[in-house]
Formats: C-alpha cells, structure tokens, sequence
C-alpha cells in the first residue's frame, strides 16, 4: 500500500477509534527488495508511532501465480515466498498488540516525502560501485586471456571463420 494511502488509512483508525472502531496492529510492507523502501517504512512507522508487521519481498513467483489465476499458496507452496505469507499469516494471528497510529496531517507528509525526494536523489547521483564477475561461454569461440596475472573478465573471441565451422562439421 502506497504511503499516502496508509496515512489516510490511519486518519480514519483514529477517527472511529474511541467509538469502538478499529485499532491498528502493524505495517506489513509488502513488495519490498531494496534496502531504502525498507527504510521508508521504518521511518515512516517511527513518525507516525506505528510498528511494523513484517517486511514482505517481491518476486517473479507471485506474478506467475497471479498469471495462472492461483494464490502463492496454491501455485507454489514449496516457495520461499509461500513460506514468507505463512511466517506473515503466524505473526498476524499472534500479534495482540492493538492502538491508535499517530497520522501526520497533509503539512507534515509532503514536508517528510520531499525530504526523502532528495534523499533518493543524493543516492542516486552517488555512484555504486558494484563487483561482477561474468563467465561467456561462446561455442567456437577461442578464449582470448588479459594479463594472467590479473584477475579480469576474460574477452572471447566469438569471430568464426566458414573454414573452422565446416572443421567442426557445422
């Protein structure tokens, strides 16, 4: 659920709180890989003195199943990620903390989302490095090595000539 909307969401617990409406037990921040969506929420939850259920990840196993018309549960019960909903439906059966969230008013949200805005940009314009290393395999390709003292990505070869493919009997 979007931030706006679960701010709005908490508006209305508060206002039918006191005449016995519904409390509130939880985020469950569904959809999230990254480390900085899980610390949108955490600061989101800390503003707004909530706490979080659960942190649930994204995979290609729930578009399959929602592809196929099936729930995780039922397409791929073995998954991690039907194990993931399993863990969330134990937690949320077991929780018996219930209160009133803290909303922020409409002030307060556009102040703290510009100020993520810019957060994300400054990481974004930061540069990340990263370590990859690939294996090609290129069949009929000759290995070409670098330095075999370095330890780098190794360049194939990948031109092959009509004479060495009717060699190979291709």
């Amino acid at each position: 659920m979007a931030i706006y909307a679960a701010n709005n969401l908490f508006k209305g617990i508060k206002k039918f709180a006191n005449n016995g409406g519904a409390l509130f037990s939880g985020i469950i921040a569904n959809s999230t890989n990254l480390p900085v969506q899980e610390e949108i929420v955490e600061d989101f939850a800390s503003r707004t003195k909530t706490t979080i259920a659960e942190f649930i990840p994204r995979s290609l196993t729930v578009t399959k199943c929602e592809l196929e018309g099936k729930t995780v549960i039922e397409g791929t019960p073995e998954s991690e990620q039907a194990d993931a909903y399993r863990d969330l439906a134990k937690k949320v059966l077991s929780n018996r903390s219930r209160y009133v969230p803290s909303p922020l008013d409409v002030d307060q949200l556009k102040e703290w989302a510009e100020s993520l805005s810019d957060r994300l940009l400054e990481q974004r314009d930061t540069p990340q490095h990263v370590k990859c290393e690939l294996e090609c395999v290129v069949p009929g390709a000759e290995p070409i090595y670098t330095k075999p003292d370095v330890r780098k990505a190794i360049a194939l070869k990948a031109t092959t000539t009509k004479e060495t493919a009717k060699a190979r009997g291709a």
